[in-house]
C-alpha cells in the first residue's frame, strides 16, 4: 500500500513539474509578444515624428 501511494505521489510531482515548465514557457512567450507590440508601437508613433521630434531617448512622449 506504501509503495503504490509513493509511486501516485511521484507521478503527481512529475505532472505538477511538466505543467510548472508549460506554464514558464508559455510565460516567456507572452513576455517577448508583449515586448514586440510594444516597440512596434514605439516605432510607429516614431515614425509619425517629424525627423527633428525623433528623440529616441525621449519615451516621454510615448
Amino acid at each position: 500500500m506504501i509503495h503504490r501511494i509513493n509511486a501516485q505521489l511521484m507521478d503527481l510531482n512529475e505532472d505538477r513539474l511538466i505543467v510548472r515548465a508549460e506554464l514558464s514557457s508559455k510565460i516567456d512567450s507572452l513576455k517577448a509578444l508583449k515586448h514586440k507590440i510594444l516597440v512596434d508601437s514605439y516605432n510607429e508613433k516614431l515614425a509619425e515624428l517629424l525627423p527633428d521630434q525623433r528623440a529616441l531617448d525621449d519615451w516621454d512622449r510615448f
